[in-house]
């Protein structure tokens, strides 16, 4: 795991408790974390054939909304930060 990797966890109603370790080494943005976050979601959803999901998770706008891209990148690694969304 890179120095770089934060964990990430959904909350939200229908997907609350999924959580990803995302490494910051392939992101630049807050949109980059919530697009691998959702991407990850949306590929394990998919792969096990969760149609009703996959069309629930399309609806979702997923959101980070308490810390900027630079406080996440500066932060201990051991530190959570939720994804909210609006479904």
């Amino acid at each position: 795991m890179s120095a770089n990797t934060r964990k990430f966890i959904a909350s939200s109603d229908l997907f609350g408790g999924y959580e990803i370790d995302i490494d910051l080494n392939y992101c630049d943005s807050l949109d980059d974390i919530v697009n691998t976050f959702y991407d990850s979601l949306y590929n394990l959803l998919s792969y096990h054939n969760l149609h009703s999901l996959v069309n629930l998770v399309k609806q979702c706008k997923f959101h980070i909304h308490s810390f900027t891209y630079e406080e996440i990148v500066v932060s201990d690694k051991h530190k959570l930060f939720y994804i909210c969304d609006h479904c």
